[in-house]
């Protein structure tokens, strides 16, 4: 225990040195200057503080609907404590306390089989490049991930102690991951399964050694937590109904569709960015002159999602089979292996241009070409720390991903397959939600699970390593 102490006052002493250098070395502002998608939680948060209610700062007289409200709640809090600028600091403290705590309950995923590993588990999180910088961005990713891995732990913790609370706070805690990010709301219906895979082999481990009476327990826990999760998200639900007769929980898929459309062919079929764009808005205008729609900006948001929705949707359908796959491997290998150089690059203020700016201009040739042409850009505008870290967060993500691999082959083995087939599950969940938008900031939710890979294929090859040396220095008797 002693030593558990020691290590967690290293981890965390080093854990604020190193982001409190990120924190003074930072440009003005940074944290929401550089943030993608600030101002969809920034004007929301700010009109809260100003109106009393989840409206644009911007447009007060119009309901916000465009993303749920939770993110931009915890923002207001500090924005309304503090002046902007101490507020934005607050923000990447809180964050970074999450993130940290994220850490923590990491080691929890890991325990049940591996509890010597929990450390290295804990390590791959809160020193995890992508996810620490993420951290220092008004995004909701270290929120959403605090949320659904404090879900996770709940309801490992259940199958251990069967304590009829626990489904409950797991139904709470699924919810707040849901109100902070619209895609937890489609994770809900998905907790019987998740309760129950843990009841498919009866492991005599479970339950303190002695297993469960009836697999029931299981799936009756995982409807309590669907039921409590629902019961948490209502009220957004019935407040979006009362302000726009819409049942609707958040408006920004028909956004999200068109962002699939532009990554889909703009990798599938090898376009530039720029091309991509100009044909996004002949599409757009075709379908309104077709439907007698004068002006796009008199419509109302929850109408453009309307929209939005039905051309792409159809676009998206109309493309090659063949630019479905190129774009879902693209999509796979940034998904996995970005390492979000780019976020230090923007933090920091350093030279250079990240890649989704240089393909704006570039048209995509293939994964090796479209690299080696982006580093030979970056060496020529003389970007070097930039290049140097674009290497660095590269071979670390590398790296962890080959240790993962052989942490997936130990969990499916016999005595913690259901662990197995719970976090492949969850990773094969966002992957199925980002399709063609893998991008470094959108693997941190995932990060947790992919840390638990990791340390288990530390565990792995440690072993294998161990016998081999032990073999070579214990030869055998008869032997000469």
């Amino acid at each position: 225990m002693k030593s558990i102490g020691k290590t967690q006052l290293v981890f965390l002493a080093v854990f604020i040195i190193l982001n409190a250098g990120l924190i003074i070395a930072a440009k003005p502002e940074a944290t929401y200057r550089e943030a993608a998608d600030a101002d969809q939680y920034i004007k929301p948060a700010i009109g809260l503080i100003q109106y009393g209610a989840i409206v644009d700062a911007d447009t007060p007289d119009i309901p916000f609907t465009f993303k749920p409200p939770l993110y931009s709640i915890f923002l207001a809090i500090p924005l309304f404590l503090f002046p902007w600028k101490i507020a934005l600091v607050a923000v990447v403290v809180i964050q970074l306390i999450l993130l940290y705590a994220t850490g923590l309950m990491t080691r929890g995923l890991i325990a049940p089989f591996l509890p010597r590993l929990k450390t290295l588990a804990q390590a791959f999180v809160i020193f995890n490049p992508n996810s620490l910088i993420t951290a220092h961005f008004t995004q909701s990713e270290t929120l959403f991930t605090f949320f659904l891995t404090a879900t996770l732990y709940t309801v490992i913790l259940f199958v251990h102690k069967v304590n009829w609370k626990l489904p409950i706070l797991t139904g709470l805690l699924a919810g707040l991951t849901a109100l902070t990010r619209p895609m937890g709301l489609y994770a809900i219906p998905l907790f019987p399964i998740a309760f129950g895979i843990f009841g498919i082999y009866k492991p005599t481990w479970m339950n303190g050694g002695r297993g469960f009476k009836s697999k029931k327990s299981l799936f009756w826990a995982g409807l309590l937590a669907t039921l409590i999760a629902c019961l948490t998200i209502s009220p957004w639900f019935l407040r979006n109904y009362l302000k726009t007769k819409t049942f609707l929980f958040a408006s920004c898929g028909g956004v999200y569709l068109n962002d699939q459309y532009m990554e889909l062919v703009q990798i599938g079929n090898g376009w530039s960015l720029l091309k991509v764009c100009q044909h996004r808005e002949k599409i757009v205008q075709k379908y309104l002159e077709s439907h007698d729609i004068k002006n796009w900006a008199d419509l109302t948001e929850i109408e453009q999602n309307r929209i939005l929705l039905d051309i792409f949707d159809d676009e998206i359908l109309a493309q090659p089979a063949s630019s479905h796959v190129k774009a879902l491997l693209h999509s796979w290998i940034l998904l996995y292996l970005a390492g979000g150089a780019s976020n230090f690059k923007n933090y920091l203020g350093w030279a250079g241009e990240s890649l989704h700016a240089f393909l704006i201009s570039e048209k995509w040739r293939g994964c090796k070409n479209t690299w080696t042409l982006f580093l030979r850009h970056q060496l020529g505008n003389r970007a070097y720390m930039y290049t140097i870290l674009v290497m660095a967060t590269l071979i670390i993500a590398i790296i962890l991903r080959l240790l993962g691999l052989f942490g997936l082959v130990f969990l499916f083995r016999r005595e913690q397959r259901e662990y197995g087939l719970l976090f492949v599950g969850i990773l094969l969940f966002f992957m199925a939600i980002y399709i063609y938008l893998g991008h470094s900031r959108y693997r941190v939710p995932m990060e947790p699970i992919l840390a638990v890979f990791a340390a288990s294929g530390w565990y792995v090859l440690r072993n294998f390593f161990g016998q081999v040396s032990q073999k070579s220095g214990h030869p055998n008797s008869n032997s000469t």
